[in-house]
């Protein structure tokens, strides 16, 4: 029996989302991008999957597929959300029935949140401030969301990301381990 094959894709939050690393696209609505974007979900179309994960809740996994199955409908348009412009695409580009939400973390499973990590190392840790630097991305009009997607899944970012959330957890050690607060 063939092992099974899996892919998972690092992606950056396409919706305004505040967080210690950013990437700031021009208009990701544009049809220079949303032309991007369908290439891209071409490209990963080819990998073939045969069910499809985001990072969302579980406990909402009804409501993303409603939202799904009305976007297959052509009730309604995409929103700009990493997981309804590629994963919505991809698929009912392969003629799936739904997707999977798989992300446990929720408000409440955490002692605090980001933005409170956040403030905490500004007033208290500023030497952790440093722990996400080179994680923030602007790319210029000429950068293609390829190009973005293949940089987020080299090696070398992979492990960069990977350093910053672990070193995350030493954030507030002495004082209740917020990092590892948010982490949890």
């Amino acid at each position: 029996m063939d092992k099974p094959k899996i892919m998972i894709l690092g992606t950056f939050h396409m919706g305004s989302y505040k967080s210690l690393y950013n990437t700031d696209f021009d208009d990701l609505m544009s049809d220079k991008r949303q032309k991007e974007i369908m290439e891209l979900v071409d490209k990963i179309k080819k990998f073939k999957p045969t069910k499809i994960a985001v990072e969302r809740e579980y406990k909402y996994e009804d409501e993303l597929n409603e939202k799904y199955i009305r976007y297959v409908n052509g009730e309604t348009d995409l929103e700009m959300h990493e997981s309804q412009q590629i994963a919505f695409r991809l698929a009912k580009s392969l003629g799936h029935k739904r997707i999977y939400a798989v992300d446990w973390m929720e408000k409440g499973a955490s002692a605090c949140t980001m933005g409170e990590v956040y403030e905490y190392m500004k007033k208290e840790e500023p030497q952790f401030l440093n722990l996400f630097d080179g994680l923030n991305f602007t790319p210029d009009e000429n950068c293609a969301i390829s190009d973005v997607y293949r940089l987020f899944n080299e090696k070398e970012f992979i492990t960069k990301t990977h350093k910053a959330y672990v070193n995350l957890a030493r954030v507030g050690i002495n004082d209740g381990y917020k990092g590892m607060g948010w982490l949890i």
